[in-house]
């Protein structure tokens, strides 16, 4: 039987190791609305959105065992349970896409499901190894990097972080950045589980890295990056963040969070894509999903979210529907 919690205490009990990013800390910082699926099985965190009259459910992480032993059938039994759950108690008028890193192994029967996966690198090898897994272009112009003084810091203002973020993400024409609050929040909720990163030269802060980690894995959450950041500065700010949770924790992955399965090759996800994959990493597939909970509400919400875009000299498609359709730009 699954049950909505509303507080981490009421189940530590059942789940003893909480992910970073299934934390009270993680979830306060996203949304004053959150909570927990949790069952014998599994507990599968979730946030609510609340814009005027909507409220939209964003699942944090996929379902984390509470126990080995448990196959795809028992994952999307209590995924259908979980959307049930959620109809009855009326928690939200649909489920969006989970956040980027999220790559579910099955979908729930209700859902719209489409292909998804995220990139993993293996930060379990030594430094050196690591290193040399990177394309031969990535090593090179993270050499040059060095080469011409690019420095790099791990206490970034969070404040700095934000502004660079939303610089770099209203630029590429996308309103996915998050306020200043939830970058201050996590740092203030998360501590040294939360990494700011940049990459300077002359002192002036040219890329940065958002980085939550724990012991389980670290993830690459939002980068930014000055027009006309040095060649290069990129590349050995991801490394060195990857050092630096090597060093601060037990983590054996580090996650470039999202990846496209069947994407245009002539589209900036392919260059995205592209980039991500210099590194070498391992493609991990599985599937992303929405579930409509209130077909007006969700329609009304697309529709206003679509002209609010069109007012900002952007376009809008739900996330699921353009990778169903291959709407890219």
């Amino acid at each position: 039987m699954v049950k909505v919690y509303r507080s981490q205490k009421a189940f530590e009990n059942v789940a003893t190791q909480i992910p970073v990013l299934a934390s009270e800390g993680y979830l306060s910082s996203k949304s004053d609305d959150y909570g927990w699926f949790v069952s014998e099985d599994f507990v599968l965190p979730f946030v609510i959105d609340k814009k005027l009259i909507f409220k939209r459910m964003i699942f944090t992480l996929e379902p984390f065992a509470l126990h080995e032993g448990l196959d795809a059938d028992a994952q999307k039994a209590f995924l259908d349970e979980v959307v049930a759950l959620t109809e009855k108690e009326n928690l939200c008028d649909f489920i969006n896409k989970a956040q980027s890193y999220v790559v579910f192994d099955v979908c729930p029967t209700k859902g719209v499901c489409a292909p998804w996966g995220t990139y993993e690198i293996d930060i379990s090898k030594s430094e050196e190894e690591i290193l040399a897994s990177f394309n031969q272009s990535h090593r090179r112009a993270l050499r040059k990097a060095i080469k011409e003084g690019v420095e790099i810091r791990f206490d970034v203002d969070p404040k700095d972080t934000w502004e660079l973020v939303h610089e770099t993400v209203t630029r590429a024409g996308s309103l996915a950045c998050p306020p200043y609050a939830y970058f201050k929040k996590s740092k203030e909720n998360l501590g040294e589980n939360c990494l700011y990163a940049g990459a300077y030269k002359d002192g002036k802060l040219q890329t940065v890295l958002t980085v939550l980690f724990d012991d389980f894995r670290a993830y690459e959450l939002y980068g930014g990056n000055r027009i006309g950041a040095p060649k290069g500065a990129g590349q050995l700010l991801k490394y060195e963040a990857m050092k630096y949770v090597k060093a601060h924790s037990k983590a054996p992955v580090f996650d470039l969070c999202g990846a496209r399965i069947n994407v245009k090759p002539d589209s900036k996800y392919a260059a995205i894509q592209q980039y991500k994959e210099r590194f070498r990493p391992t493609l991990k597939e599985g599937y992303a999903f929405k579930v409509i909970i209130n077909p007006l509400k969700t329609k009304l919400f697309n529709l206003l979210v679509k002209l609010y875009s069109k007012r900002k000299g952007m376009r809008y498609v739900d996330p699921i529907d353009q990778l169903l359709t291959g709407d890219y730009d």
